[in-house]
C-alpha cells in the first residue's frame, strides 16, 4: 500500500525508472530513446503554453469571449469551488 502511494507522488514516475533501472528491466538507451522521442510534443506542449500566456495578458480571451452570443457565454464557479 505504500509503494502505491508513493508511486502515486509527482516523483513517482522517476522512482519507478530508478527501480526499473536498478533491477536491469530498463536500459540507458531506452531512457535516452524515450527522451528523444518525447521532445517534439513537450516542445509543442511548452510553447503552447507560452503563446496562452503571452495572449491572456493582452486579453484577447476576454475580446473572443465578449464576441460570442450570450447562449455561448456561461457562468462557470471559480476554481476555488472545485477544490
Amino acid at each position: 500500500m505504500l509503494f502505491a502511494l508513493i508511486l502515486a507522488e509527482e516523483d513517482g514516475i522517476l522512482l519507478g525508472v530508478c527501480i526499473l533501472l536498478a533491477l536491469g528491466l530498463l536500459e540507458t538507451n531506452d531512457l535516452l530513446a524515450a527522451a528523444v522521442t518525447a521532445g517534439g510534443p513537450l516542445s509543442l506542449l511548452f510553447g503552447g503554453m507560452v503563446v496562452a500566456r503571452v495572449l491572456a495578458r493582452t486579453g484577447v480571451f476576454d475580446w473572443v469571449g465578449g464576441a460570442l452570443p450570450p447562449c455561448h457565454r456561461r457562468q462557470r464557479p471559480a476554481l476555488s469551488a472545485w477544490r
